[in-house]
């Protein structure tokens, strides 16, 4: 294997989904491919990282998917890593829950020392 993944997670911060990924080493690595699918089987490609091509140190990656979600939904994403001579590896599929607000509210603003009343 080119390239030995260490870890791969996804959280959800701001309605937005955060992707981090480590190497433990890397041989040709061109680069990620950042792949979704909302049902598990059909994937997209959303982004791309590049790779470090031949290391072995350790190297952390990270990718932030700004798709503007509309509903809780579970989401599911994999790595496509290609490595310079054009082969490819997938990584295994995590997914996370993009969990939407329930309600929404607006409270009161007192004490505001700048204005006494809101209209």
């Amino acid at each position: 294997m080119p390239v030995e993944l260490t870890s791969f997670t996804a959280k959800v911060s701001g309605g937005k989904v955060q992707l981090d990924w480590t190497t433990a080493t890397e041989i040709n690595n061109s680069g990620f491919d950042i792949e979704r699918s909302f049902d598990g089987s059909t994937f997209t490609s959303v982004g791309f990282v590049k790779g470090n091509g031949t290391t072995t140190e350790p190297r952390e990656y990270s990718f932030i998917d700004k798709f503007e979600f509309k509903a809780t939904q579970s989401i599911y994403y994999r790595l496509k890593q290609f490595d310079y001579d054009g082969s490819v590896n997938y990584s295994n599929i995590i997914s996370v829950v993009v969990e939407m607000p329930l309600e929404y509210s607006l409270d009161q603003n007192y004490p505001n020392p700048f204005n006494p009343s809101t209209k």
